[in-house]
This record gives C-alpha cells, sequence and structure tokens, in this order.
C-alpha cells in the first residue's frame, strides 16, 4: 500500500484514538462511504495521520460525484460543518477546566462524532471538481473552513486541561494520560483503572495506531519503530542527495530562497527571523505569527483548502503544501529555493 501524509500536529494518542475508527464508521455512516485505511504516528504528543492513497482518492471522488449529483450537498455540508462547530465550540466554554465525571465526557465525545464527517468532507470534497466547479463552490468551502478552523486546536486545549487536573487529583503524569486509548481513558473516568505507568511511557516515547476498516492495532516499541520507518521512507538513501528537490501543490505563486525554519509546535518559538523559511506537517491558528514572517510557507500535509493555504494567498506569500516529507527530509539551517510556480522547493548547496 501507499500512504499519503493527510495532517500533522499536536494531537495526543487519546485524541488520535477517536479519529481512526470514526474515518470509517462515522464517515460511513454519514455519506455512505469513509476512510478504510489509515496510520496514525504519535510521538513525544505530536502526530501525523498518513491515509492509504487510492482509498483517500476513492473517498474524495465519491464526494466529488455528490456535489454533481446533489445541487443542494454543498450548501448542506457546510452548513452542518459551521452548526456542529458552534455546538462543540460552546460545550467546550462549558466544559473547560471542569473535573468532570464519565456521562459529561461523553457528551463532549458524542459532540466530536457529530463534527468529525462534515469537518472531513469539507475537507476533501473540493479535491477533485474542475476549475468552474472550484470557483462555484470556494467561497462556502472556504467560509465553513475558516468557521471551523480552530475546533481541533480547542479541542486538543480541552482534552489536556482535563488532563492536567486528573493529573493533580490522581498524582498521575498528564502525558501518561494523554497516552490512554479512548476505552481505557472511559474506564480510568469510571472506575480509576488505568494501564501500567510502564506502559504508557512507552507510547508516549512512540506509538503507532493502525486504521483498517474500522478496527484499531496499537503498536509501540520496535513494531512501531518500524512502522515510522517504512512511512517516512528513512531509509531510503536517495532522498538524501545535495540534489534534493521535493513536489507539492502550489498554494500561492511565486519564488523565494530562505533559511529554513522547522517548526512543529509554534508555541514559545521566539528565534524565527523575517525571511525565514516555514516548514511545517500543517498550520493551524497558532502559526499566524509565524507565518506573517516568513519569507515562504512548506507544509507536508495540506489541500486547497487547508490553513497554510488560506492565510499564504491572504498574506501573498509563496507557499507549497503537500509535499509529505518536507519535514522528514530537510533540517533546520537548510537554504532552499521555493518556486511555487513550477511547484517545487528544492535544497541549495
Amino acid at each position: 500500500m501507499e500512504y499519503v501524509k493527510y495532517w500533522a500536529g499536536k494531537w495526543s494518542l487519546l485524541t488520535c484514538s477517536y479519529f481512526v475508527a470514526e474515518y470509517t464508521n462515522v464517515l460511513k455512516k454519514y455519506f455512505g462511504q469513509g476512510l478504510n485505511d489509515q496510520i496514525i504516528i504519535i510521538k513525544e504528543g505530536h502526530s501525523s495521520c498518513f491515509q492509504e492513497k487510492k482509498d483517500l482518492i476513492q473517498f474524495q471522488i465519491f464526494l466529488a460525484k455528490k456535489i454533481r449529483s446533489d445541487q443542494r450537498f454543498v450548501q448542506e455540508l457546510c452548513g452542518q460543518l459551521k452548526k456542529e462547530s458552534q455546538k462543540i465550540k460552546t460545550l467546550l466554554r462549558k466544559l473547560l477546566g471542569k473535573d468532570l465525571c464519565l456521562v459529561d465526557y461523553q457528551k463532549y465525545e458524542a459532540s466530536f462524532d457529530s463534527y468529525v464527517a462534515p469537518h472531513v468532507g469539507v475537507k476533501n470534497a473540493p479535491t477533485f471538481l474542475t476549475d468552474e466547479e472550484s470557483k462555484k463552490y470556494f467561497h462556502q468551502f472556504k467560509e465553513a473552513r475558516i468557521y471551523a478552523e480552530d475546533v481541533y486546536t480547542k479541542t486538543e486545549e480541552f482534552i489536556s486541561s482535563f488532563a492536567e487536573i486528573l493529573s493533580k487529583k490522581k498524582n498521575v503524569s498528564s502525558q501518561l494520560i494523554l497516552s490512554m486509548t479512548k476505552e481505557e481513558f472511559r474506564i480510568f473516568l469510571d472506575k480509576g483503572k488505568m494501564p501500567s505507568q510502564k506502559i504508557l511511557k512507552q507510547r508516549f516515547t512512540l506509538s503507532v495506531l493502525k486504521g483498517c476498516r474500522g478496527k484499531v492495532m496499537l503498536q509501540t516499541g520496535r513494531q512501531a519503530q518500524k512502522q515510522e520507518n517504512t512511512i517516512l521512507g528513512v531509509t531510503s538513501s536517495k532522498f538524501f542527495s545535495g540534489n534534493l528537490t521535493l513536489r507539492g501543490k502550489a498554494a500561492y505563486p511565486g519564488k523565494v530562497i530562505g533559511r529554513v525554519r522547522i517548526i512543529v509546535n509554534p508555541e514559545g518559538v521566539t528565534d524565527f527571523k523575517d525571511g525565514d523559511i516555514l516548514v511545517t506537517g500543517m498550520t493551524r491558528p497558532n502559526f499566524i505569527q509565524l507565518m506573517k514572517k516568513a519569507g515562504g510557507i512548506v507544509t507536508d500535509a495540506g489541500g486547497v483548502l487547508c490553513h497554510a493555504a488560506l492565510v499564504a494567498r491572504e498574506l501573498k506569500k509563496p507557499c507549497l503544501i503537500g509535499t509529505e516529507k518536507a519535514t522528514t527530509l530537510f533540517k533546520d539551517g537548510d537554504n532552499v529555493e521555493i518556486d511555487a510556480d513550477k511547484g517545487i522547493v528544492k535544497k541549495l548547496g
């Protein structure tokens, strides 16, 4: 199977354990078709999701066909995303900072389930539209994406805040709490039982969630390391030549040369200089200040309506999205040239 990077960011194992089953089950219930195969790598609180390429393409083509067969589909999908975004953000404001019981937490789970399908739909629906169709629906898609853009960030903030409360209450590191699966976390809230700290520490260091048609497998240790090496292609020497060039999708045209800064988490970054090239898995609203200073932007993941693409257009900065391996193959301090007109970024010298 061939996998492509779907998203990346600061999400814990606990949060990611919701995504895997939902990508199949929730999407299938909502649309009639879902995403069947995915791999999520979680490393010290940061994660990257890879979707099986053919499966993802089939889902995106399926959505494009729904748009063509139902004139109201886009309006209803975008309206549903905004509706569910408002609902979950309202609930998170209500629950944030509180010591919750299992029943309260299950309200969050239900709201999250309702949000996932329209979010994934809006993210993927434009991919295989014609230029004419894209122009017709772009404003609706863009408006919905912007409205919902901070939901996943606020979700992780909520989960992390709740973990901190439980950490003090149970005298257990919040990092370990966030290294439980959703099933284990429910048991922890209900009965106070959790996996051993040794197991949770191993998961925090590196763990992999594999989804196959709604069934989930959790890997740690050597198994997880082997899977990470395979999915990232780190054993392939051809990617490390001095003439390293990556292709991506141009989110905004132009050429720029600058110094690579690989940023996984923008919080606390104070040494990012004007003109640096921001290289990251995927941008989110908390990247805005760095994006304003950047000479150009390169991401591993993202589509035509991703956060990086929308902001780059507003800032009029050269931007390549969907390079898949930029954060793996480039290093801090590399001099690179972004040629978004050709859809490439290459290492210089």
